[in-house]
């Protein structure tokens, strides 16, 4: 996706009215009729900037529950690493889509009827060792097995085997992830990943893995994949 496509993107998403996390609780008070979505489901993989967890579990320092986190957002900080929604919120509403849930929010995912999870996790990247100095993160690999999970534990109890790939084709899979390779990996001086890799060398590995876990999901049944470009990156160096 060229940067010019990503750009018109956003001013295009960010044209549309803020979505509150209890704007779809408070319509459903008021028995006020939903548009029907545009896609059966929405799901998300990535890093910090489309987390949208408030309960993973995760031993980690990333965290965003406290202010300001939030600090303009109805119901507060709500783990987001932003002062109000983020970019895979105004998609989704754009979407005619429900608040895409967090999949570690739910001990037991049996029952529930889903329109999409995110599995995004600050300070996680392409590569498993990405961000652990920083505590427990879901790399993408992670994410991509809980995604497997959601498939065969959760979608097979309410869509059947031959309407499953139909759902899945017609879903979007938005795909946020590899600044933390370069910011909590790379870059960093307690990592040795620079010394093993050249610029070129780091950046072609990474292209590598990320179409591997693409491949991955286009076996699981994704077919509408978007995957955004790492934008402009800054560095805090940890002596």
């Amino acid at each position: 996706m060229s940067l010019l496509f990503v750009s018109f993107l956003l001013i295009e998403i960010f044209g549309f009215v803020k979505p509150d996390a209890d704007h779809h609780d408070q319509i459903a008070r008021e028995n006020i009729v939903l548009p029907a979505p545009l896609v059966p489901g929405l799901y998300v993989f990535g890093d910090s900037q489309v987390d949208t967890s408030l309960s993973t579990n995760l031993n980690t320092l990333m965290t965003a529950t406290y202010m300001p986190y939030g600090i303009d957002f109805t119901i507060g900080a709500t783990g987001r690493f932003s002062n109000g929604a983020v970019i895979t919120d105004f998609i989704g509403h754009d979407l005619q889509l429900p608040t895409t849930l967090t999949y570690g929010a739910y001990k037991s995912l049996d029952e529930v009827v889903t329109s999409g999870f995110s599995y995004a996790s600050a300070s996680a990247g392409i590569l498993h060792k990405t961000g652990l100095e920083l505590g427990e993160n879901w790399s993408m690999g992670k994410q991509i097995a809980m995604f497997n999970k959601t498939v065969h534990e959760n979608l097979r109890r309410h869509i059947n085997n031959t309407e499953l790939p139909k759902y899945l084709s017609e879903c979007i899979f938005l795909v946020f992830i590899g600044a933390s390779d370069y910011e909590t990996n790379y870059l960093q001086v307690y990592s040795n990943t620079s010394t093993k890799y050249a610029n070129e060398e780091f950046g072609s590995l990474l292209a590598m893995k990320l179409a591997y876990q693409l491949k991955a999901l286009y076996e699981l049944g994704a077919r509408r994949i978007v995957v955004f470009e790492i934008g402009p990156t800054a560095v805090i160096r940890h002596h």
